[in-house]
């Protein structure tokens, strides 16, 4: 049956709106077998999409990778757990140690491909790594793994970064408060076999990327340990205790009621503080915190940072372009280059990321405190306040019940080392060898995913030829070129 466009007037706007007509057996050809009552699921932009990659392949992805379904409820061991944020950069980088999980748990092994099916998250995705721990992913990830040698989990992981793929998973959801895209839709991708041809050349790409990655991770390691070593932290054990007193003048000292704020662990970490050979002083006397607000112009674009746009180690993963007009009420700090970032709510306080050029004058969300200091180095502000040093006052200061977060106030009180120059240059210049790293694998990443668009589109041939003809020597040099 034939497709029809209709025009509305809602308003004085003109919307288009787009109304597919299909019949029971082009239903049924689309939906694998499942009753489907979405209609969002058949709109011709996805069907076009699915039509396309149909053509250009003979196999479906559950061809060359399996799906892992395995899943436990408890452990024996130390694990690791991701969490659909652990995949904002597409590499999982961290994750969170555990002795015990609270909810069932999806089990991955080195190599697998794991990606997030949800609203919102559907570019969280990567290649699980090596570690000697067993490795759990929440229930929302799907996690696929080569059962053939002629497709590797690289080029799935660039496949799936494609913009045919990605309007397939976007426009393929179901659910209303929590929607997310069905499994079938990505276990029966068609695959073009033109992807095989490429699958070397994408593999050694990706593989590179994930080198550059970890590479950066370790560059921040060994600024954090620059850090932690200058201020005698290194080994620092701070044990949280159950019974502990206070006197009644140290509570109306500082106005709090709550026992936490007066756990002597806290205490302790200042004083190691005020110990160090440099100094020290309150926040507020080593850099300014931002309060003004700022009122975004409603036809401008602007980039909006918030909480879910930052990394494990300090970087801007992404952030949402938008006019004035369609950004959130929260959006109302502009930033610029050498600020630093540091989130206010008590779930994420370890969310501290430094701004770069690249978001100079954009905009972040309230739900941040913005610094900058004259005398001491964002990069080492960074490393600082994501260390135990930090941490802990951060996580002192929070106050409220049902969203806690610290206040400016408490944040102006923070005590800071006053580090010396020599060790600040140092941390930056690592930081800095962190971030051109983790630039250069998401560059490559980027590559990636162009290669396996042009050999979708074109062919492999010219993919190959495309590939070539792109600046790739600088980033596939050595670690030690990449670097300086």
């Amino acid at each position: 049956m034939g497709k029809r466009s209709w025009i509305v007037v809602l308003a004085g706007e003109r919307i288009v709106m787009r109304c597919s007509i299909l019949s029971k057996s082009e239903m049924t050809q689309l939906d694998f077998g499942h009753l489907l009552l979405s209609p969002e699921f058949y709109l011709q932009d996805k069907i076009d999409c699915w039509t396309f990659l149909e053509k250009k392949a003979t196999c479906s992805l559950d061809f060359y990778f399996d799906s892992i379904s395995e899943t436990i409820t408890s452990i024996s061991k130390v694990a690791v757990c991701y969490d659909l944020t652990d995949g904002l950069p597409k590499f999982f980088d961290e994750g969170t140690k555990t002795h015990s999980i609270r909810s069932t748990k999806k089990v991955a092994r080195a190599g697998d491909f794991a990606i997030s099916r949800l609203r919102s998250y559907l570019e969280e995705m990567g290649i699980v790594e090596d570690r000697k721990e067993k490795q759990l992913f929440s229930t929302e990830f799907l996690i696929f793994r080569p059962i053939t040698d002629q497709l590797s989990v690289h080029t799935l992981f660039a496949l799936c970064m494609t913009h045919r793929v990605q309007k397939i998973f976007n426009l393929g959801q179901y659910g209303t408060e929590h929607p997310r895209f069905y499994e079938f839709l990505l276990s029966q991708l068609p695959v073009p076999d033109a992807l095989k041809s490429i699958d070397s050349n994408v593999s050694q790409i990706v593989q590179k990327a994930l080198k550059l990655r970890l590479l950066s991770r370790e560059k921040y390691f060994e600024a954090q340990s620059i850090l932690l070593t200058e201020l005698e932290l290194h080994n620092c054990l701070l044990l949280h205790q159950l019974v502990f007193t206070n006197d009644f003048s140290n509570i109306r000292k500082h106005s709090r009621m709550d026992s936490e704020y007066f756990q002597p662990k806290y205490g302790e970490i200042v004083d190691k503080i005020k110990r160090y050979i440099g100094g020290w002083d309150r926040l507020e006397n080593l850099a300014q915190i931002t309060t003004k607000k700022f009122q975004p112009k409603s036809e401008q674009s602007y980039k909006y940072i918030e909480l879910s746009n930052v990394g494990s180690f300090g970087e801007i993963t992404g952030c949402i372009v938008e006019k004035g007009k369609n950004l959130p009420t929260r959006a109302r700090r502009k930033v610029f280059e050498g600020d630093l970032l540091i989130s206010s709510v008590e779930g994420s306080l370890d969310s501290v990321a430094c701004i770069d050029s690249e978001f100079n004058q954009a905009i972040c969300s309230t739900g941040f405190h913005v610094l900058h200091s004259r005398v001491i180095n964002s990069e080492t502000l960074l490393v600082l306040m994501k260390s135990i040093a930090g941490q802990l006052q951060l996580k002192r200061g929070c106050s409220g019940t049902i969203l806690t977060a610290i206040n400016e106030e408490e944040l102006a009180h923070i005590a800071i080392p006053k580090i010396r120059n020599q060790i600040q240059a140092e941390i930056r210049h690592k930081i800095c060898e962190s971030e051109q790293a983790r630039k250069q694998a998401r560059l490559l990443l980027n590559l990636a995913k162009q290669t396996v668009e042009m050999a979708i589109e074109s062919n492999a041939n010219m993919a190959i030829e495309w590939l070539k003809s792109q600046d790739c020597e600088y980033l596939l040099t050595s670690q030690e070129v990449c670097l300086h």
